[in-house]
């Protein structure tokens, strides 16, 4: 039997019972039948996310409460009007903006500049607010007024440029754009200065995209009727404010955003802090004044925005939209931008213009090239100028899907091919009686474990590593140690694969081995297993506090390995991304245990989110795991209501394709082959600890409890119950320092 031992290993918390207590769930406020909060309602998370002064004053001041949560859903950008998309974006996201100029901006040029004739300062008309004036600059001398007829024949038209970016006016000219570059003056409150200064009335993206429009009007003020296109590029923050101009004014003929990030191209619900993402958490405090202040209330409960990049994209159709990104890129995940894409793409279709939607996702960490925007700008002009062609040099959409899977040859199983199942048949023999001892468990979980593998479907074939030098990879991680008292060397799990071993120097130079912890990291696609945005130090090195060897690698499709889950389903046709997740994490299992400073009986796992998921597997599949530590990577596929659709099984099967042979179970979870509580009991009686958090869009307290108890009966007989432990945060799903600093003990200063 496999168990920790409290007297060797800095992880003995976990088997001694310090995690053993639950935190019963709090109720939630119950929210008003109308959805409109009562003032009195109190957030349930103020206590759970770092204060925000600018923030907190504004809540005091203004006595705004939480929205009723469940009684808000997103709206479907296809179906859902233009106009309503526009206003709940305002409403929930961007806030409001300043009322226009009666009368348009003064232009004059900017005093002691040799270059004045293209410069121009626009001077807002006295009263108006904010009264910071806007300053552009083009390409050529201009005058003003500004008239259609100083564009050369010919010109695809006028391309504003919202905002610094890697594009200079001068390329732009030389493809014919009359190009103007406009300055952000909105003063920022940053976490440095906010707490003096108050949230201002109108959000920063918000009135920058009132001044893009005034910057328009200015630019179009001439007689009504003559045709100029204005076309709106921005990069960063210049992409949001692009974006939401462009959705409030349909004199923009066409948008380019770059990079972009969450409030832009890249949706809140699928870039959270759950996914290594910033989330609004850490968004709204790094930038209090750019969004809606109600915007804070959704931190952990993202997927509860009534909108977001998709419906943003969708209020742009049917004019032509690219959006760019990379796949690296720590801003935003690549993803999580396409399935905004995927999701606004159908209305683009329904307009009739399905190819206006542009999707490119380059390689690298964000930086761009002068080739970079030649390509943007060729797709941009093909879809603007008659008779320009489309070069087709935009990526499209990378990323595998169950339709990419079925039409390489995947096998769909078929739910009626399998009986009902429950847990309650968990220690119920095929021939119907009950399984009494350790032995008829035993049998029983062979054939069960069986069932998982056939799931699962086929593996790569295992390869013992080479002595060769690790292969090549991006730049995503440091190469370093990530602290002078902390050790990182490479180790080649397989040829293929290599991981990064962290540990602490005071066991250079000896024989000691020492309890080890291989840590799986969420479906954090840009960065893999260093989170792009977290509270405290990186969980690779914080782990080693827990005076354990830390393992970790990039999950396929994250970090270093992006572009291999990009080209998941043509090199391996017919497989799931889970079980190769699985079969790396064995492997890892085999090259940790040869580590000389490293006990191959004490070899646990440490998962977080799609980690969590992957740990169960591998844990139920292979007996050398000592124990799995889960942290909010347990969603049961078994609803509570049998016979609806759950999107946690969709979501399994399709965002991204872990299992895509599951698909069709949808609706019939009962007879899916195996759930949760089946992997449960196929550790037992290893150490086990389940950390579930109070608020997850993935799965209730009460799935994941009445899941685990449900296991319990197998630890028993294996003579083991307390090894199973299940722990309720009073929190949302992110992976905190303080599930890092439970782990921890005296071992980690010796």
């Amino acid at each position: 039997m496999s168990r920790l031992n409290p007297s060797r290993s800095a992880l003995a918390p976990l088997a001694t019972g310090l995690l053993l207590s639950v935190t019963a769930a709090g109720d939630l406020p119950v929210p008003p039948d109308d959805g409109v909060p009562s003032p009195a309602a109190a957030w349930d998370l103020q206590a759970r996310v770092p204060a925000s002064p600018a923030w907190n004053r504004w809540v005091e001041t203004t006595h705004v409460a939480p929205p009723a949560f469940d009684l808000l859903q997103l709206r479907d950008p296809v179906d859902t009007s233009q106009e309503t998309l526009r206003a709940d974006l305002a409403r929930w996201i961007y806030g409001s903006a300043p009322a226009g100029p009666g009368t348009p901006p003064t232009p004059a040029g900017r005093p002691g500049d040799d270059n004045s004739r293209r410069h121009l300062v626009l001077q807002m008309p006295e009263g108006v607010v904010p009264s910071n004036p806007i300053e552009l600059e083009f390409d050529r001398a201009v005058t003003a007024p500004f008239r259609p007829r100083r564009i050369p024949p010919g010109s695809p038209g006028i391309l504003l440029l919202c905002g610094p970016t890697d594009l200079s006016l001068r390329e732009a000219a030389q493809r014919g754009w009359f190009a103007g570059r406009m300055r952000f003056t909105t003063t920022a409150v940053s976490e440095d200065t906010e707490a003096e200064r108050p949230l201002p009335l109108h959000p920063a993206i918000a009135t920058e995209a009132w001044r893009v429009r005034t910057v328009i009007d200015f630019l179009l003020n001439h007689e009504p009727g003559t045709p100029v296109r204005v076309v709106l590029a921005g990069q960063g923050f210049g992409g949001k404010v692009a974006l939401w101009a462009a959705a409030q004014d349909r004199r923009v003929a066409a948008v380019l955003a770059v990079d972009s990030g969450p409030g832009g191209a890249c949706p809140f619900r699928f870039w959270t802090e759950a996914e290594f993402g910033p989330g609004v958490e850490i968004t709204t405090r790094a930038h209090p004044d750019w969004f809606t202040p109600p915007l804070r209330f959704f931190a952990g409960r993202e997927d509860r925005l009534p909108v977001d990049a998709a419906s943003l994209l969708a209020c742009l159709a049917p004019r032509p939209v690219l959006v760019a990104t990379a796949l690296n890129n720590p801003e935003e995940s690549a993803w999580a931008v396409e399935q905004a894409w995927r999701a606004a793409q159908p209305r683009f279709v329904r307009e009739g213009v399905s190819d206006a939607l542009g999707l490119d996702i380059r390689a690298g960490r964000g930086g761009t090239t002068t080739l970079d925007w030649s390509r943007w700008l060729d797709w941009t002009e093909s879809r603007l100028v008659p008779d320009v062609p489309d070069t087709g040099k935009i990526s499209g959409p990378l990323f595998p899907t169950r339709e990419e899977w079925l039409a390489a040859g995947g096998k769909p199983l078929h739910p009626e091919d399998f009986p009902p199942r429950g847990p309650a048949d968990l220690l119920v023999a095929d021939h119907g009686g009950m399984i009494a001892t350790p032995g008829a468990w035993r049998s029983q979980a062979n054939a069960l474990r069986v069932v998982v593998g056939k799931v699962l479907g086929p593996a790569r074939e295992t390869r013992e590593p080479e002595e060769s030098p690790p292969p090549a990879t991006p730049a995503v991680h440091p190469a370093g140690p990530p602290a002078p008292w902390l050790v990182k060397e490479p180790l080649i799990i397989r040829p293929d694969l290599v991981g990064s071993v962290i540990h602490r120097t005071h066991i250079v130079g000896t024989t000691r081995r020492l309890p080890a912890l291989v840590w799986l990291h969420p479906w954090s696609v840009p960065t893999g297993y260093e989170a792009a945005a977290f509270r405290r130090e990186q969980p690779s090195r914080a782990l080693t506090r827990s005076g354990s060897v830390v393992l970790t690698f990039d999950l396929i499709g994250c970090g270093t390995r992006v572009r291999e889950g990009c080209d998941f389903t043509q090199r391996h046709p017919g497989a799931s991304l889970l079980s190769h997740m699985v079969q790396d994490t064995r492997d890892a299992v085999s090259a940790l245990a040869r580590h000389p400073h490293v006990d191959p009986a004490q070899i646990f796992l440490l998962g977080g989110g799609l980690g969590g998921v992957v740990a169960l597997h591998a844990a139920a599949l292979d007996d050398r795991v000592a124990g799995v530590l889960d942290v909010a990577g347990f969603p049961p596929m078994r609803g509570e209501t049998a016979g609806i659709p759950d999107p946690r099984l969709a979501g399994l099967a399709d965002q991204p394709p872990l299992l895509p042979q599951l698909a069709d179970f949808d609706g019939r979870e009962t007879q899916l082959p195996y759930d949760f509580t089946d992997l449960l009991a196929l550790i037992a009686p290893r150490p086990t600890l389940v950390v579930v958090p109070r608020v997850n869009r993935f799965a209730t307290v009460d799935e994941v409890t009445a899941a685990v108890e449900a296991a319990r009966p197998v630890y028993a007989l294996m003579g083991n119950a307390d090894a199973l432990v299940l722990q309720v945060n009073d929190d949302y799903n992110h992976f905190t320092p303080d599930q890092i600093w439970c782990l921890c003990n005296d071992e980690a200063q010796r």
